[in-house]
């Protein structure tokens, strides 16, 4: 079976479409990358049953505030995946670097190269037409792994981008996500003691990723960290990473 993912992860994209026709509904699916998806999911995901599964009856994720972008956020029955809305320019920057993320994938679950990014699992684009006069609604969906499968709700967990400007929530909830002064806020500029033998994996993985994502023009993503007080551990993500830093975010932040 790994063989057979190995090969598939190495071919060229292709999409696939599905429609579906009811009275007075047109709903059609547009999969991305299909072959190359179902390839990493069976490396990843493990049986295609459990997966189909696990994400046919996912829910609206309610209690996730969307973050800057207010995002809508779906979790599947058995909460091992994330479905996140996205646009479509975020969809053509993934497609342009559709190749080069499934070779880096193979190429960290084959040869254990350290990598904390979190997985892209699946990309649709979904029309829904209620009749032949109404105008078509469409929607971009990632399907993601839930970075938060097992994690309490009591953890803190915190967004970090390695910058302070604009980067602080002072009215937040228990078990909200904060930003990176919250960090060193809460740690009060302490660092946080880790065994060097997962200090060093970590450090490899940040390092393959970072060198990853610059190949392909990528700077603006963030570090999505799960502190567990009570079971004093530590779990880390790279997130948000299919934004390309275009001229208007370089204006963005020059007003900021």
């Amino acid at each position: 079976m790994n063989e057979e993912a190995y090969d598939v992860l190495q071919k060229s994209a292709y999409n696939d479409i599905y429609h579906i026709f009811k009275e007075r509904l047109d709903f059609s699916v547009k999969v991305y990358c299909p072959s190359q998806f179902e390839a990493l999911r069976k490396l990843y995901c493990g049986a295609y049953k459990d997966f189909i599964m696990g994400i046919c009856e996912s829910a609206f994720w309610e209690d996730n505030s969307g973050g800057k972008s207010r995002s809508t956020f779906f979790k599947s029955h058995d909460n091992k995946y994330i479905l996140k809305a996205v646009k479509g320019h975020e969809i053509k920057m993934f497609e342009s670097m559709s190749i080069s993320y499934f070779e880096y994938l193979c190429k960290s679950f084959y040869q254990q190269c350290p990598t904390a990014i979190a997985k892209i699992l699946g990309i649709f684009k979904i029309k829904i037409k209620l009749s032949s006069r109404s105008r078509a609604e469409q929607y971009y969906v990632l399907l993601m792994e839930n970075l938060l499968l097992g994690v309490d709700k009591d953890c803190i967990k915190y967004d970090l981008k390695g910058s302070k400007r604009n980067r602080y929530i002072y009215d937040y909830k228990p078990g909200q996500v904060t930003l990176d002064n919250n960090f060193l806020f809460d740690m009060k500029s302490r660092p946080i003691p880790m065994q060097y033998s997962m200090k060093r994996l970590l450090q490899i993985a940040l390092s393959n990723d970072s060198l990853y994502l610059s190949k392909n023009s990528i700077i603006d993503y963030s570090l999505f960290v799960i502190i567990d007080t009570k079971r004093k551990t530590v779990r880390v993500g790279l997130i948000d990473y299919i934004q390309q830093y275009t001229f208007d975010k370089e204006l963005e932040s020059y007003i900021k």
